[in-house]
Parts: structure tokens; sequence; C-alpha cells
């Protein structure tokens, strides 16, 4: 069994499980590094009919909303507020959250840039998670604020690497005779 990680600071209780999270069954605490956060919903597949163009019919497969839905926090927050939920590395932990849907929402989404690069992740526990988080406090998602002292996303000037260009007042320039006319 493991043993609960104290916050460090106070996190308000209606932070401490996720938002629509399964109090039953097994749940995660997935670790967020987009500021925001994200929101997950459960999906199914259905199927309908739809019309063909020159008449008839035919079926079409879609996903519609089962009605599963949890708000996963990000590290973001309003400037003098609290965060909702214990931030480490960067990573915003919601623990709660179900693990199937978690799971499926993964395997959803696995070619979402966020989840392939670990900018969304899942542990078992949120002590596996904050020790994850620390470990990965070093990846940049590219959505921090920027840093006025060498960012690599701030403007550059659009003449690197060129001089001044100047004339001697004793240069004389010689113009072809056509050019003149």
């Amino acid at each position: 069994m493991s043993k609960a990680v104290k916050p460090s600071k106070p996190v308000p209780p209606e932070a401490k499980k996720a938002v629509g999270a399964k109090t039953t069954g097994e749940t995660v605490t997935v670790a967020c590094k987009m500021p925001n956060g994200i929101e997950i919903r459960g999906m199914v597949e259905a199927t309908r009919s739809v019309p063909l163009h020159g008449g008839g019919m035919r079926d079409e497969k879609y996903f519609k909303p089962d009605g599963r839905v949890v708000k996963i926090y990000g590290p973001a927050k309003p400037f003098g507020q609290e965060a909702r939920t214990r931030v480490v590395g960067g990573y915003a932990l919601t623990d709660g959250v179900d693990a199937e849907l978690f799971a499926q929402w993964i395997r959803d989404n696995k070619e979402l840039p966020a989840v392939q690069e670990g900018m969304i992740f899942a542990m078992s526990n949120i002590e596996d998670a904050a020790q994850e988080s620390r470990g990965n406090a070093r990846l940049k998602s590219g959505l921090e604020p920027l840093n006025p002292n060498g960012d690599h996303r701030q403007p550059q000037p659009m003449e690197t690497g060129i001089g001044e260009v100047t004339v001697s007042d004793t240069q004389t320039i010689n113009v072809p005779d056509e050019e003149m006319a």
C-alpha cells in the first residue's frame, strides 16, 4: 500500500478529485503540462444511415459522447490565485481519474503531439505521478510564458548577420552613360 504525499500548499477539497471522476473502480493520477488542462470525454462507436448523392442510403460509423466527462487540470492559474491542484515539475496532478476512461482517451488520441511528447500521462498513484513529473521537468510544451532574456520564440531581427552599409565621402561611383539616359 502506498502512503499519501502531502502537497506543499493546501489544496481545496474540490480539487482533490477530478471533476466528473468515478467514485468506484480503478483510478489514476493524470499529470498534465498543457497550461489550461484538457477535458476528456468518453465516446462510444455507433452507426447511422446517411443518404447518398443520387439516391439510396449507406451505413456510416461515427463516435458519440457517452456522458463521461473529466476535467484534467493544467498548471496555469489566474494572477494572484492559488493553483487548483498540486503542481510538480510544471505538471498539474489530477487525482481520481477513471483509469478505463483515460486509457481509452490515450488510445484514441495517440497521434496527438501532447501525448507523443509526454505532456500528459497517467500513473497509478500520486507519488509515482509526482516522481515522473519531477523527472520530466525540463520538457517544454512550447506553451510556457515568453522569457525576455534569450527565449528562442522571441521575434528575431530580420537583418541578422548584415553589417551597416556605408559610403565614403571621397569615393566616386562610375555609372555607364547608357544608364544615365
